[in-house]
């Protein structure tokens, strides 16, 4: 109700198409922006990339960085994984140590250089390990369950 209220008194919000950027091809709008899937090597992941009609430029920019530099950015993620685990028990670090990334979220056009990584790993029970971003490096391994 409170919908057809709100686009009664302020129109409906504009639709958004997909984009297509010719580095990361098809981005598909989102509630939280835009995403699209990509292929790097043998790792298959999403960018989750902010912006209201269209995506942010400078976050776009920033997913084009990471691509291109993608095993120098990957090996950075799994060092801080790794040295993030130390104080974990054994089993835990076994899980950390086969996290792969899922999802790199940039969506803050404010904050280009910040996001957050999200990690799937072989576990199914619940668990969504990720990270801070901030100002491209990893910080804050956290789990959130």
């Amino acid at each position: 109700m409170l919908k057809r209220i709100l686009h009664f008194l302020f129109g409906r919000p504009p639709l958004r198409e997909s984009f297509t950027d010719p580095v990361l091809g098809e981005l598909k709008p989102a509630e939280e922006g835009w995403t699209v899937s990509v292929t790097k090597g043998n790792d298959d992941f999403r960018f989750t990339i902010g912006g209201m009609n269209v995506p942010d430029a400078a976050l776009l920019a920033h997913a084009h960085d990471i691509l291109r530099e993608y095993d120098s950015f990957k090996k950075s993620i799994h060092d801080f994984i790794q040295a993030a685990s130390v104080d974990y028990p054994d089993d835990v670090k076994a899980e950390l140590a086969g996290l792969k990334i899922d999802d790199i979220s940039l969506c803050w056009p404010g904050r280009p250089n910040d996001g957050m990584i999200f990690f799937s790993g072989e576990e199914n029970d619940g668990r969504v390990w990720r990270c801070d971003y901030i100002d491209r490096q990893p910080k804050s391994l956290g789990c959130d369950t």
